[in-house]
């Protein structure tokens, strides 16, 4: 069994062994409008996404859409959804229906995430499940127990504002924490050198048996 662990990993934008892919870069920045997910972590996204190639992805915040893009362009999943409460940029959500496997649902995720969800919209599991909306612990907390069940062997969570320097959440820390002691997860702190936070949690469902 794999105990609770934090591990921390410093992500440099000047990474050796990886060589941007330019027609990503391009595609990504059609739609991109600068907001709360930055280039650090735009480009950490390419690099982990192009290697692990998720087919099946979700999102709940989508809010400028960034962060959409960088999926949608990097992985071309077969279903890509993200969840939101209003006040979306609409414009790049409609780009992104029009050019991938991309869907918007306007909701609460914790109303919208519930068990008939996923065993609708995901009955092949989950590969990738970028966590960026509500940042309270409760909101933060469900979205991720909600999901564990339906996450596949080896996909990625990634939980944004994990102990990040430019907006420290002391709450979704919390959430993060819980979420992975209770169930024998390993967490990765992920900071950039812009000074963002994300955890990374891969889930091995062998490792937990």
């Amino acid at each position: 069994m794999v105990k609770f662990l934090v591990g921390i990993t410093q992500r440099h934008g000047n990474k050796k062994d990886f060589i941007m892919n330019d027609t990503i870069e391009e595609e990504i920045n059609k739609n991109w409008v600068q907001g709360h997910f930055d280039f650090d972590q735009r480009d950490y996204f390419i690099e982990l996404l192009t290697r692990h190639k998720p087919k099946y992805c979700l999102e709940t915040g989508f809010c400028s859409g960034t962060s959409s893009i960088t999926i949608c362009a990097s992985s071309k999943p077969e279903k890509m959804i993200s969840i939101s409460l209003a006040r979306n940029n609409m414009e790049t959500a409609n780009a992104l229906k029009d050019t991938y496997n991309f869907r918007l649902i306007e909701g609460d995720s914790t109303k919208v995430l519930i068990d008939k969800f996923f065993e609708t919209e995901y009955e092949n599991g989950i590969d990738f499940y970028h966590v960026d909306g509500g940042h309270t612990y409760e909101i933060v907390k469900h979205d991720l127990v909600s999901a564990y069940n339906y996450m596949n062997d080896n996909s990625i969570i990634i939980v944004d504002d994990y102990h990040s320097n430019v907006c420290n959440l002391p709450e979704v820390v919390m959430a993060v924490d819980e979420f992975a002691k209770e169930n024998n997860l390993k967490v990765e702190q992920i900071r950039t050198d812009s000074g963002k936070g994300m955890a990374k949690i891969v889930i091995s469902k062998v490792l937990l048996k």
